[in-house]
């Protein structure tokens, strides 16, 4: 599905695959999030004994353990940047799709909410609607993008 509104299966994709693949940065963002929070604990664990982290003692780790957690840190920052390369070409994958879509408010609804990530609750309260209502604006431009698609 990178890249294209097509399906895998060779026609147009359905409605649940449209959602998916405008909803790909979002696990991306989800998945850098965890390894992000991941690789502050694991980094906790390497600072000296006594020190305080948010108001709390850090001990270091045993020393056996040290070089266990300094391979699972290089093995979570390539992670990292594997995440951040796919969610990058997953921003341009929708960049690409939404070239297609004609100006309007579908089309800024589409781009701020999956390509900026601004929250849909900021996105109606600029365009002056309700947030129910831009979720309709965003099913329908969705929905008009697989039938120009057929």
């Amino acid at each position: 599905m990178a890249g294209t509104l097509s399906s895998q299966k060779g026609g147009c994709m359905e409605l649940s695959e449209a959602y998916a693949f405008f909803g790909q940065v979002r696990l991306h963002e989800n998945k850098i999030k965890r390894i992000t929070s991941t690789l502050t604990e694991l980094r906790s664990c390497l600072l000296p004994g006594a020190i305080n982290y948010d108001d709390d003692k850090v001990s270091t780790s045993p020393k056996d353990k040290m070089s266990e957690i300094y391979a699972r840190i290089d093995e979570l920052e390539r992670e990292l940047v594997q995440e951040q390369k796919l969610k990058a070409m997953a921003v341009m994958d929708i960049d690409n799709a939404l070239k297609d879509i004609p100006e309007g408010e579908g089309k800024t609804i589409l781009a701020d909410f999956y390509i900026a990530r601004i929250s849909m609750t900021k996105i109606a309260d600029a365009m002056g609607y309700t947030p129910r209502h831009c979720f309709r604006l965003r099913n329908r431009a969705i929905e008009q993008m697989l039938e120009d698609k057929e």
